[in-house]
């Protein structure tokens, strides 16, 4: 599996964190004891505020190949900061979310061999793989997030500058589903935290549901369906927090084949699990803490033989796929500065 897979996995990732020079406005502390009654868990973004958004990766897959006679085991991690910062007030209650892409650091193995050991924030990690190149050049990109009253996100701005330093990384994509991942419409989505939170006040042991859909080009549609339990109120970096408990399932939805830019590639997800906790700062607004457990089978079916090579008229290419069974850790953390 080669680095750009390894990103498309941190991005979808990045949409369950639901996780300067410059400080950001004190915390008014609203909560001096344990909460007696149904709280209403509201994101808040105020003017200025600045912060280090922190996510990590590891994941364990166990590959079956056809004609290798036992499974092969892959290792895989990423880690990324990126920087929040309210800059702007706009008309009716908007606000201009900034969001700077700090350092990146990715690492593999196969088989216990290391492959890949990549930090971006070392001044000699100079890769010859373009496509590692490529993810090294996000550090530095600002993308704009406009978010309405109510703190959800209307639109993303910027994002011409994300994709032309990602170019060199999509256009050895073949499957496409890198450069949808890093559309407007999909970063809108993963930024979107509020979307994880309840639209009614709750207390101990009160559930409610989250739908994530992430598209992936003509390879399909991620589905994500958890349901988030409030198990109580906990202290954290002594600020009472509401302690959110996610279980769920992911699956994957087909794509149109006919639109594929590799004939006969495919990925179909299925058994997918997940099962976690997120902690959410009341004073805050935020989540600031976050752990997710992650199972999944993956079927990637990828076309065989030379793809230059002319086949028979409407002939399907011949393929091969590889089984998966998938295991990932996520953690994201949110700190103010």
């Amino acid at each position: 599996m080669k680095a750009p897979n390894i990103l498309i996995i941190a991005l979808l990732a990045l949409g369950l964190a639901g996780a300067g020079c410059n400080k950001s406005p004190k915390i008014k502390i609203g909560h001096t004891s344990i909460p007696t009654a149904p709280e209403e868990l509201k994101l808040s973004w105020p003017l200025g505020r600045y912060g280090i958004q922190s996510f990590d990766m590891k994941i364990t897959q166990d590959l079956t190949v056809p004609g290798m006679p036992q499974p092969m085991t892959q290792e895989m991690s990423f880690g990324q900061e990126t920087s929040l910062t309210v800059t702007k007030e706009l008309d009716g209650g908007k606000r201009q979310l900034e969001m700077e892409y700090l350092n990146t650091k990715m690492g593999m193995s196969m088989a216990g061999r290391k492959m890949l050991d990549y930090d971006s924030t070392k001044k000699s990690a100079k890769p010859n793989d373009p496509d590692i190149a490529a993810m090294g050049k996000m550090t530095g990109a600002k993308i704009e997030f406009i978010l309405d009253a109510s703190n959800r996100v209307e639109s993303v701005e910027g994002i011409e500058d994300l994709q032309s330093r990602m170019e060199g990384a999509t256009k050895n994509d073949q499957s496409g589903m890198l450069k949808s991942l890093l559309s407007a419409d999909t970063l809108k989505q993963m930024m979107d935290h509020a979307a994880n939170l309840p639209d009614k006040a709750v207390q101990p042991g009160d559930s409610w549901p989250v739908h994530h859909e992430f598209a992936m080009g003509p390879l399909g549609t991620m589905v994500m369906d958890f349901t988030n339990t409030l198990n109580g109120w906990e202290k954290r970096n002594n600020r009472w927090c509401a302690r959110i408990g996610v279980d769920g399932t992911i699956k994957s939805k087909p794509g149109d084949a006919a639109d594929s830019p590799m004939p006969g590639m495919k990925i179909a997800v299925s058994d997918g699990t997940t099962s976690g906790e997120t902690w959410f700062d009341l004073d805050m607004g935020m989540f600031v803490d976050s752990t997710m457990n992650q199972d999944m089978k993956l079927a990637i079916t990828v076309p065989t033989g030379n793809p230059n090579k002319k086949t028979k008229k409407n002939a399907a290419p011949a393929t091969q796929t590889i089984n998966s069974d998938m295991h990932q850790v996520l953690k994201t953390t949110f700190e103010l500065k």
